[in-house]
């Protein structure tokens, strides 16, 4: 009986058995390390960090996203003056850079992660 060690040993016994192509890398999937969220986020308040984290989570493997603040405050389950207020603080304190635009959609926040 043959025995594996690890689990991408499995994986790639089974690709070789079902003559799969190995699986892509998914987009959008970004590492948030404990230094980060330690160091650099500090002295942020809990919305704050949420918040932030939300937009890296929009933004992915990018430094930019346009999520709205309803949506935003949806996902979070917290007011939309939360979520305003929050983003306007981490603009101040260097996190953030908000372009401001006007389209056939209407207006929009294009955000820009800093830190």
């Amino acid at each position: 009986m043959e025995t594996f060690s690890t689990p991408e040993a499995i994986e790639r016994k089974l690709l070789e058995r079902d003559k799969l192509p190995p699986p892509k890398k998914r987009p959008g999937f970004f590492r948030l390390y404990q230094k980060r969220w330690r160091e650099a986020w500090k002295g942020l308040g809990p919305y704050e960090r949420l918040v932030l984290l939300s937009l890296w989570l929009y933004a992915g493997s990018r430094t930019d996203c346009w999520p709205s603040v309803r949506r935003v405050a949806a996902e979070l389950e917290v007011t939309k003056k939360s979520v305003q207020h929050s983003i306007h603080s981490l603009e101040q304190k260097g996190f953030l850079r908000i372009e401001k635009a006007v389209g056939k959609w209407g207006k929009r926040n294009h955000y820009f992660l800093l830190k």
